[in-house]
């Protein structure tokens, strides 16, 4: 197929499951909603929206205008999964659990941030084909910010092998130090904070990576992957186009 441009975020589905790739980017089907991906997306939001302001002034908004940008993400969020799937409901924790997250963050961590770059977006080639990449906060100390929510605490093993960050070395064509701010979605909700780093061997490795991806994809090389904690009801939003419920696949 012909290729122009491709995004990390869409490698790293690719390297999950080609098959939930072609589905989703090829024959643009869409993904059985997830509460927790519509949860993450307007907590990022949030946070995005206070950082931008924050450019230059170095001062947080007031949290109940950024509970207020929360509430609004996540309700379009909502709003736009049941128009698509007339029977999805939400989990009913959602906003609230949510509303936690963004107190525990505005509150012990935002305070100490000071942004110089939210949301760069950034286009770098590999050969004819661009890659795109987003990188959500660099400080003033030049360290690449992450923001994810989870259920359970992040080790150093896996802030260590996040595609993400290699990505994201490779647009800005240079080591970096990175920092994944990790959201836990305890009763009492906090933020951890791991720091890793990548390095010139990182951005070669990850290149590489790239272009088996695209050759894949170029070649039509889409097989199913059920070899993963993603391939699952729960977590694929894909999972009855892949019939992955029938007696066939079991």
């Amino acid at each position: 197929m012909n290729l122009h441009h491709i995004s990390h975020s869409q490698i790293e589905k690719y390297l999950m499951c080609p098959y939930q790739y072609s589905l989703k980017y090829l024959e643009g089907k869409f993904e059985w909603p997830s509460s927790n991906l519509i949860q993450g997306s307007a907590y990022h939001s949030a946070l995005e929206h206070n950082f931008t302001a924050k450019l230059g002034t170095e001062r947080d908004l007031p949290l109940d205008v950024i509970l207020d940008v929360y509430s609004d993400k996540l309700d379009e969020g909502i709003f736009r999964a049941q128009a698509l799937f007339k029977t999805w409901n939400p989990e009913p924790h959602l906003k609230d659990q949510g509303i936690g997250l963004v107190k525990a963050y505005m509150t012990t961590i935002s305070p100490g941030v000071i942004p110089i770059e939210v949301e760069k977006w950034i286009e770098v080639p590999i050969g004819d084909i661009l890659i795109q990449c987003r990188i959500d906060l660099i400080d003033e100390n030049f360290i690449v910010i992450d923001h994810k929510t989870a259920a359970q605490v992040y080790d150093q093993e896996k802030a260590d092998s996040l595609l993400q960050f290699s990505a994201e070395a490779f647009v800005l064509r240079a080591p970096i130090d990175c920092e994944v701010h990790v959201a836990l979605k305890y009763k009492n909700p906090r933020i951890d904070i791991i720091k890793t780093s990548r390095t010139v061997e990182d951005i070669l490795w990850w290149r590489k990576l790239a272009g088996h991806v695209i050759r894949g994809i170029q070649n039509d090389v889409f097989p199913m992957n059920p070899y993963g904690w993603w391939c699952d009801s729960k977590y694929c939003g894909f999972y009855e186009d892949c019939k992955k419920g029938t007696t066939a696949y079991r």
